[in-house]
């Protein structure tokens, strides 16, 4: 396996990716952590889900809440608004969503970023 090394998630972090992949099966556009192997990347379109825990609430030292963000790229040889409308839908039922769209010269297709940050629902309504 010749792809970067993935950070390894635990807790919150996990229950950001689960609910991702979750909300991208429902899709039917196909998805990976990080990156796919060398040569395993299936035909486009295709996401690729990033989690970073660069999210945290702190004040007061006490780290109230774990809110990590998420970054979906949504890889298309050209552009197909059903299909990042699809993306974009799945991704509401988790939280607000920002986007940017750039075209990769090298690689031949375009990318889409969706970008959220996830906040545990469980915990907010037991607040």
């Amino acid at each position: 396996d010749q792809r970067p090394r993935r950070p390894r998630h635990s807790g919150v972090l996990m229950d950001a990716y689960k609910a991702v992949a979750a909300a991208l099966k429902a899709t039917g556009v196909p998805f990976t952590q990080w990156a796919w192997p060398t040569g395993k990347a299936p035909a486009l379109p295709w996401c690729c889900v990033l989690v970073d825990d660069h999210g945290d609430f702190h004040a007061d030292d006490t780290n109230y809440a774990a809110l990590p963000h998420v970054r979906v790229e949504l890889y298309q040889k050209e552009l197909d608004e059903e299909v990042a409308a699809s993306v974009r839908d799945a991704l509401a039922t988790i939280g607000p969503t920002s986007e940017t769209t750039d075209w990769i010269p090298d690689e031949g297709c375009a990318m889409t970023a969706f970008q959220l940050t996830y906040t545990d629902r469980r915990e907010q309504n037991n607040g």
